[in-house]
């Protein structure tokens, strides 16, 4: 996880507050009269999907613009 890019820990955060979200309710809570809002799951899988595309754009340029696929005319 030490040359993880900003997309990739970013992706690697929202999906872990996901899975915690699934198990949790508390969107909003306060501490000594700060109170803290929490993103919604739908503003989770909207940033999901946005890190997503950059990471694999980041994951394309590391390899030179290599893709792993080949096609084939037949």
């Amino acid at each position: 996880m030490a040359n993880e890019t900003h997309a990739q820990k970013m992706l690697r955060l929202i999906e872990a507050r996901l899975e915690g979200r699934l198990l949790s309710e508390h969107n909003e809570y306060s501490i000594a009269g700060r109170s803290m809002k929490l993103m919604s799951v739908p503003e989770l899988i909207a940033a999901r999907s946005k890190y997503l595309v950059e990471a694999k754009r980041e994951e394309t340029a590391q390899s030179g613009g290599r893709r792993d696929r080949i096609f084939a005319r037949l």
